[in-house]
């Protein structure tokens, strides 16, 4: 990334995707409680969509002008995607041990999987 980045660009184009996922993390919490789906889950698949995205957006960072669709650029975002998660999980459950949770742990257990 050789190019002069611009922070308020930046700025700018961070505000409208923020805008846009609560705007659509609202209407499928709105729709999950329609359809009777508990709230966890829609979180949960919240962060596993962020973490993916993330992942992706790190690969295309690391390497352009690759395909994101070949083999070796999903082998690439897999394997970010599983660290960010490990990496999360052991951050939530520091979280829950300082606030006294008793769910504290359970996010390390068997962890290394990739999905929060």
């Amino acid at each position: 990334m050789s190019e002069q980045l611009d922070p308020k660009e930046i700025a700018r184009v961070s505000e409208r995707i923020h805008a846009s996922l609560v705007e659509a993390m609202s209407e499928a919490m709105q729709r999950a409680h329609e359809e009777g789906e508990t709230r966890d889950h829609i979180l949960q698949g919240t962060v596993n969509a962020l973490l993916n995205l993330t992942a992706f957006v790190l690969c295309d960072l690391i390497s352009a002008e690759e395909n994101p669709n070949s083999p070796v650029v999903q082998e690439r975002i897999k394997r970010i995607q599983v660290a960010l998660s490990f990496e999360l999980h052991a951050i939530m459950d520091d979280e829950l041990k300082k606030a006294g949770h008793p769910a504290s742990g359970e996010f390390l257990s068997g962890q290394r999987g990739g999905h929060a």
